[in-house]
C-alpha cells in the first residue's frame, strides 16, 4: 500500500490577487455606494443612544468590508480549479473507494485555502445579521425579558420582537428568515462551526439504535458550498434594501 505525501501551500500567491476580478459575483457590490452604512444613524439624535448606534454602525460596516475582501479571496482559490464535483469512485470489481480521484497536489492546495476563507465569509456574514440585530434592539427599544436567560440579542430575537412594534418590517424580514437561501445559509454555517465541516469527508459512522453502521462519508463539494455563500450573501443584500426602505427614510 503506498501512501500519498501532499504539500499544502498556504495561501499560495495571495500577494498577487486581482480582489477586483473575484468580486464580481459578490451580490453585496450591487448596494448602491454601500448606503447601508448608516440606516440607523437617524434615530440617533441623542446620548448615549446616538454613541451606541453609531458603534454598531461601525461593527456593521467592518463585518460587511471583512465579507467582501474574503469572499474575493476565496472565489480566487475556487476559480484556480477545485475538481470535487465528483469526490469518489467506488471500483465493484476491485471493491475499493477512491477519494478526490481528479485532483492534483495542487487542488488540495486550492481547496485547503478556499475552506479557509468560506469559514471567514460565513462568521463574518451570520456576525452582519447579529450586527443587524443589535441595532433593532437599539432603533426600536426592544426590551429582554430578564425572567428569562434564553432571551437574547440576536437577529431572530429582534425580528420576533418586531411584530408588536413593527408588522410591515417584521413581515418582509420573516421572509428573510424563512427563505430557504437564508435556511441553507444557516445549515452551512451551523456544519462548520458545531459540526462536521461540510468540506472534509465524515468518517461515515454513525449508531443507530445502538448499533455501528458504516456507510459512504458525507462531503460538500466545493461548488456547493460555494453557491451557498452566494446566497447568502443575497439574503443580506435584501434585508440591508428592507431596512433602507422601512427605516432609513422613515
Amino acid at each position: 500500500m503506498s501512501i500519498q505525501v501532499i504539500h499544502i501551500k498556504k495561501f499560495e500567491g495571495i500577494e498577487k490577487i486581482d480582489l477586483l476580478k473575484y468580486e464580481e459575483e459578490n451580490p453585496l457590490l450591487h448596494l448602491p455606494d454601500y448606503k447601508h452604512k448608516d440606516i440607523f444613524i437617524g434615530k440617533a439624535n441623542k446620548s448615549p443612544i446616538m454613541y451606541d448606534i453609531e458603534h454598531w454602525e461601525m461593527i456593521l460596516r467592518n463585518h460587511y468590508t471583512s465579507v467582501i475582501s474574503n469572499f474575493a479571496y476565496a472565489m480566487h482559490y475556487f476559480y484556480k480549479g477545485i475538481p470535487d464535483d465528483e469526490w469518489m469512485v467506488i471500483s465493484e470489481s476491485e471493491g475499493s473507494v477512491e477519494y478526490f480521484p481528479h485532483f492534483k497536489e495542487e487542488h488540495y492546495s486550492n481547496l485547503d485555502n478556499f475552506c479557509h476563507f468560506i469559514d471567514v465569509v460565513f462568521l463574518k456574514a451570520f456576525s452582519i445579521f447579529e450586527a443587524i440585530g443589535h441595532l433593532l434592539y437599539k432603533f426600536f427599544e426592544l426590551k429582554l425579558n430578564d425572567k428569562d436567560r434564553r432571551d437574547k440579542v440576536s437577529f431572530r430575537s429582534a425580528v420576533a420582537k418586531l411584530q408588536t412594534v413593527n408588522q410591515p418590517l417584521y413581515k418582509e424580514l420573516m421572509k428573510i428568515i424563512k427563505s430557504p437561501k437564508y435556511t441553507r445559509g444557516v445549515k452551512l454555517r451551523n456544519q462548520i462551526t458545531h459540526n462536521h465541516p461540510p468540506y472534509t469527508l465524515s468518517s461515515g459512522v454513525n449508531v443507530i439504535n445502538g448499533e455501528t453502521v458504516y456507510s459512504i462519508p458525507d462531503y460538500t463539494s466545493s461548488k456547493k458550498i460555494k453557491n451557498t455563500m452566494v446566497e447568502i450573501l443575497e439574503s443580506i443584500k435584501t434585508t440591508l434594501e428592507i431596512l433602507e426602505r422601512h427605516i432609513k427614510r422613515r
